[in-house]
């Protein structure tokens, strides 16, 4: 949700961008949605700004949150959840355990 200005070469967070994804977001929380699937904890994230409201909003409401979170960043992220969850590899046979043992859990 940034972009880049390339007469400048400088970064910005698109606002717009945040918006509407903050509403996807507390409308899927809404919903009880199954799964919630995010692209990153990002520099906006681990700083308490961005999405974290509603990241953790849905960790609190008991949905389950798939996040990238970067390894330089994985000591705030079990910071800020109090060490729920697990940390798995980046390989689809670990992400289908985690999944089949959630939804074993919330069967």
């Amino acid at each position: 949700m940034t972009h880049v200005n390339r007469e400048t070469e400088t970064c910005g967070l698109d606002v717009a961008a945040l918006a509407a994804t903050s509403g996807i977001l507390r409308q899927a929380i809404a919903d009880h949605a199954e799964l919630i699937v995010f692209d990153k904890f990002g520099a906006e994230e681990q700083n308490g700004r961005g999405l974290s409201d509603e990241l953790f909003h849905a960790i609190s409401e008991g949905i389950p949150l798939l996040i990238t979170v970067p390894e330089a960043a994985l000591d705030i992220w079990v910071e800020r959840t109090g060490g729920m969850g697990a940390v798995l590899s980046l390989d689809a046979t670990a992400i289908e355990r985690w999944w089949h043992q959630v939804r074993t859990a919330a069967q």
